[in-house]
């Protein structure tokens, strides 16, 4: 079926089910067990053979695998006793395929778990009953209801309609509201954008209210054929995937023209005409071996691993990444716009004092009057219907001083009509029936209403309100008004003037305990803290002071001033302001578009419907997990279970550990490598020989490259990583100080293990000790790389896979180096003064390296 161009009577029949009492919980289920859950998920979950299956389609892998067979082969012709080492030679490459497969593997459950983490509950009608079910539990033929702020979880068709619109910028790319109607039909063939009587998956809910009946969830709505096609084409990959796998070409390039150069080196040192093929063949497999170990061919995968822990302890940390791109730019924050209330403050407010006009009372020293409890009476009686935090403070002094909760209230005064509060007017009016008489009751900024009452000195209360403001009190202003009839139409510039001043109402919302901290250590970090608030600029400023975001040299702008400033000039200025006080949700599209034009990366808190806007437009959207509306969720890129600003900040230093983690790997798998490369190539100039053999320099592969790299990866963030300025958001993994390492600690590394390779004097022997010295020389670097400070420094006991593959790896290069065993590799067994000159030369790598951290620590490189 159609379901735009049919009768709604008709996609009901369709579906079997009534518009009114909605599907029974028996056919909702069956029609869950049928059509699977409403999520969009990996076509295919990763599975552990597909992966070790791609690792075995490296080029360079299958070229080694040939090689090694065509060397058996001469072997055999030729009448060698070399024929194992091509067979240990397919068993190591193996090896290492099963151990990377299996790190990428469980990286990418992690990261296949966490789809579908962030999911909406959905309003419904089951059984005749209004009820609320996680999003992920529709099916085709639930009756939604759709109120504003609402997230759309799947496609549907509209059965009715009132002011309905929605935001569909999803798919039209403009966040312009579509009007929708449930009476229309429309053509067979009409474009996705122009079908009004249908609602998507994807999309939010922006004003009116509406039933509609749902025709398609998980991969079946627009949105999850998208979603399909591009799992199916493989485009999505992580940021840094792409990063690495360029730098990886450029480093591979290098690599195979230099394996090409060991190649030719090879035979023209051992040419013999009467073995030129077995020679060829060996030089092949020598050369191609050397290009297997030293190209960094898991780089994209590391990246897949550390991604994946990275996101399993944000999670512990109650943030939850929806998108991973954002979860590297988290980290590269250096602007951060907060909220106040309930981020910075507890959100637990109470009525602090009271002013009736002539006297002010304070709460907290037990001060009241009946004029005061009449106050907060009305305060209470102008409400709004939900029970956020200011109501929640005003209902409870009413049940203290006046006994009578809103439910008493409304009872007593019953509410004929209301007009909502706006940012704009900064105010709302109630009309309520008191004493068999319609009256208006109006509560706001007094900024704002003071101005519209007759019969008050209207600059003494403003001069309170700006003690108690300062104080970092919030304060609302309460006025009345007889009505000599119940209005029809509610007109606030007609309702909201010649008003009767009643008093002002101050709430006090004390700042979380940690928020100080947690501003010091963005402090550090180089990221400026900037509160946003809809409060008093003064009571804006108190709390700012009182936490150290509003520090000499920086001001407050209202949202008044910001509108008098254009969007051109707002750039070149906006760094002299820390706090932005009166403003509203379009402000902060105006903060946010202002800072990245200076070239700041920003991340911004929201959690209404017109936040989404702003939440969109920032380098990373952050929305409030307790307090946030479905739209702001949906439009933001991480959300904050908790509502805390220090899990925030928790979660830009995690992102930065998990930055800083794909660096070190980076550094220590191309150190590493680069001087096997080195080694290979010098010891064939100067010696004639080579160093190690094909086997030999394999299984270091396998035992110091993989462990100790995806060790380093699993490393927990240090506190050091907030202790400079974030990287830009180009800042790039290889940059001149990361270079100079990789240069210099290969070059060391190579020139010590030539110096182990002429000490055993260029035999057998020389190639144990070489083996040795090269396996234990990583195993130390891999410390060495552990921690930007020194080796001494560090917390040996932080990383335990690292600790356990270490041990494991050591017993069994030890093990080889000093048995019998090792004959299998083509070792010889050594002395215990030959295994001390291995151990000895191997740790002249911990000073060389402190002493490079030193010269980087003194800026010198």
């Amino acid at each position: 079926m159609i379901w735009h161009s049919s009768e709604i009577e008709d996609v009901l029949k369709e579906l079997s089910v009534d518009s009114q009492k909605g599907l029974s919980n028996g056919v909702a289920d069956d029609r869950l067990d049928f059509y699977g859950k409403n999520t969009i998920t990996n076509i295919e979950p990763p599975r552990f053979l597909k992966i070790f299956l791609n690792q075995l389609k490296s080029g360079m892998v299958i070229t080694l695998l040939i090689i090694a067979a065509l060397s058996f082969l001469v072997s055999i012709i030729y009448d060698e006793r070399d024929f194992y080492s091509p067979l240990l030679i397919v068993g190591i490459v193996a090896l290492n395929s099963l151990i990377n497969a299996y790190h990428i593997h469980s990286g990418e459950k992690i990261l296949n778990s966490l789809k579908g983490i962030t999911n909406p509950e959905a309003t419904i009608i089951r059984d005749g009953i209004e009820r609320n079910i996680p999003s992920d539990e529709l099916v085709p033929g639930d009756i939604l209801v759709l109120r504003e702020g609402d997230f759309i979880s799947a496609d549907a068709r509209i059965i009715e309609a009132s002011e309905f619109r929605t935001n569909e910028a999803l798919f039209t790319g403009e966040a312009i509201p579509v009007e929708k109607r449930a009476d229309i039909l429309l053509e067979e063939i009409t474009e996705q954008n122009n079908r009004t009587n249908m609602i998507y998956s994807g999309t939010s809910v922006v004003h009116g209210i509406a039933k509609a009946v749902v025709v398609a969830t998980g991969l079946y709505t627009e949105i999850g054929k998208t979603s399909a096609i591009k799992q199916q084409t493989g485009e999505e990959k992580l940021p840094l995937q792409h990063i690495l796998k360029d730098s990886g070409k450029i480093i591979n390039t290098a690599i195979l023209l230099l394996c090409v150069l060991v190649f030719f080196i090879n035979l023209f040192i051992n040419f013999d005409a009467a073995h030129f093929a077995s020679m060829t063949v060996k030089s092949l497999i020598n050369a191609t071996a050397l290009a297997v170990a030293a190209i960094p061919e898991g780089l994209p995968a590391i990246a897949t691993v550390v991604i994946g822990l990275g996101i399993g302890r944000i999670i512990q940390n109650n943030v939850i990444i929806k998108n991973t791109g954002a979860l590297e730019i988290l980290g590269k924050t250096s602007v951060l716009c907060a909220d106040k209330t309930g981020l910075l403050t507890r959100h637990t407010m109470t009525v602090a004092k009271i002013f009736d006009g002539k006297q002010l009372y304070s709460l907290a020293d037990g001060e009241t009057s009946e004029n005061a409890n009449v106050i907060i009476k009305l305060a209470a009686t102008c409400s709004t219907l939900d029970n956020d935090a200011t109501e929640s403070a005003i209902e409870k002094a009413s049940i203290e001083y006046n006994s009578m909760s809103k439910i008493d209230i409304e009872n007593a005064y019953p509410r004929l009509s209301f007009i909502p509060f706006d940012a704009d007017r900064k105010i709302m009016t109630t009309v309520n029936m008191i004493n068999e008489r319609p009256f208006a009751i109006s509560k706001g900024a007094p900024e704002n209403l003071v101005g519209k009452c007759v019969n008050c000195d209207i600059d003494e209360i403003l001069s309170l309100n700006e003690q108690l403001t300062a104080d970092a009190l919030r304060v609302l202003c309460i006025a009345i008004k007889p009505l000599d009839e119940i209005p029809a139409h509610l007109n606030p510039d007609e309702i909201e003037n010649g008003m009767t001043f009643v008093g002002l109402v101050a709430l006090a919302d004390p700042p979380i305990s940690d928020a100080y901290d947690a501003i010091e250590i963005c402090d550090k970090a180089g990221i400026r803290t900037i509160m946003i608030t809809g409060d008093n600029p003064n009571t804006a400023a108190a709390v700012a002071r009182r936490i150290g975001i509003l520090k000499d040299g920086t001001k407050v702008l209202s949202g008044d001033e910001l509108a008098a400033i254009s969007d051109e000039d707002l750039p070149n200025v906006i760094n002299e302001y820390s706090v932005f006080a009166r403003v509203s949700p379009d402000d902060k599209l105006r903060i946010v578009s202002a800072f990245k034009k200076n070239g700041e990366t920003v991340t911004i808190t929201g959690d209404s419907i017109a936040d989404s806007d702003a939440l969109s437009a920032a380098n990373t959207g952050c929305a409030l997990g307790k307090a946030g509306t479905d739209i702001a969720k949906g439009s933001a890129d991480i959300i904050v279970t908790n509502d805390r600003f220090i899990s925030i900040v928790n979660a830009i230093k995690e992102s930065r550990g998990l930055f800083e983690n794909i660096r070190k790997s980076v550094i220590y798998l191309l150190s590493c490598n680069f001087s096997e490369v080195i080694l290979y190539i010098l010891g064939l100039i100067i010696f004639k020989f080579p160093p190690l053999a094909a086997v030999q320099l394999l299984w270091i592969n396998l035992l110091t490259d993989s462990a100790p790299a995806f060790a380093l990866s699993m490393e927990n963030a240090e506190s050091s990583v907030m202790h400079h300025s974030p990287l830009s958001l180009k800042g790039h993994i290889f940059n001149k100080k990361a270079l100079v390492f990789i240069g210099a600690e290969a070059l060391f590394m190579s020139a010590v293990s030539l110096i182990a390779f002429a000490i055993g004097g260029a035999t057998k022997v020389a190639m144990t000790i070489t083996f040795l010295t090269v396996g234990l020389m990583q195993i130390f670097h891999s410390y060495n790389v552990k921690s930007d400070s020194s080796i001494f420094k560090t917390d040996f006991k932080s990383n335990r896979f690292m600790n356990l593959s270490t041990l494991l790896t050591a017993f069994i290069l030890i093990f080889l180096s000093l048995t019998p065993a090792g004959a299998v590799f083509g070792l010889e067994a050594l002395s215990f003064a030959e295994f001390m000159i291995s151990l000895l030369l191997a740790l002249t790598i911990v000073p060389f390296c402190e002493v490079l951290k030193l010269l980087a620590k003194k800026k010198i490189i």
